[in-house]
């Protein structure tokens, strides 16, 4: 399982980095709208509208990469859950009467 939560984590790490070269490289909507899907917590920037100083900039950024590293790993621990649940269940012999 430790596993698969490092590799979640670092996902969610890749596709904050992702969404964000996406979001600065183009105006498209349509591309946009999906480094938004990649980057959910991206909205936490919208905190930089009323930073002052470059700190308050780097902790709301911090903020929004770290939330999607942790969306990432809740998203692995239950997807995880659900393929070890699938793969007891399939194991499992059946009893015929």
């Amino acid at each position: 399982m430790t596993t698969w939560l490092v590799r979640s984590a670092i996902l969610g790490l890749v596709a904050s980095g992702a969404a964000y070269a996406i979001l600065l490289t183009t105006d498209v909507f349509q591309v946009r709208r999906i480094a938004f899907l990649m980057w959910p917590t991206v909205l936490f920037l919208l905190a930089n509208e009323s930073a002052t100083t470059s700190v308050e900039v780097a902790t709301n950024f911090a903020k929004a990469i770290g939330a999607n590293v942790a969306l990432y790993v809740a998203v692995g621990v239950v997807v995880f859950g659900v393929r070890a649940a699938v793969r007891k269940f399939a194991r499992r012999p059946t009893h015929e009467v």
